[in-house]
């Protein structure tokens, strides 16, 4: 359900995170908003509710670690989901990748990873 759809159903006084929250208790709120909203004045409402609920908790700036954990956690979505997110909150993107993730190519993705890492993982292939 969209926010537009909740300003008739009574659970407007209650923030979008809040009630993401509420949805699914067990999940982190931010997975649950990427998978689940779809509205980009909602994205961008979750974005700020977001970096809101971020202040206090980090010591860098909560708009930015907002952005980082956006752009790390659409990665492990689909390429529609990271595109909408994307799209309605132009600072996304993933650390490794920009906003060019390789969803149908594992195996650049994987070596990607492993570059990045530092760590020479040869004796595990």
């Amino acid at each position: 359900m969209s926010d537009k759809e909740m300003e008739n159903s009574g659970e407007q006084s209650k923030s979008l995170l809040k009630r993401l929250q509420e949805k699914n208790p067990d999940r982190n709120v931010l997975s649950t908003a990427i998978s689940d909203l779809k509205d980009e004045s909602d994205l961008k409402k979750f974005f700020d509710q977001y970096v809101e609920w971020l202040k206090g908790r980090v010591e860098e700036s909560p708009e930015s670690v907002a952005l980082q954990n956006i752009g790390y956690a659409v990665g492990y979505y689909d390429q529609e989901t990271a595109d909408r997110w994307m799209k309605a909150l132009p600072g996304v993107s993933h650390p490794i990748f920009g906003d060019n993730i390789p969803f149908d190519e594992p195996e650049a993705a994987y070596q990607a990873g492993r570059e990045a890492s530092g760590s020479d993982l040869s004796s595990v292939d």
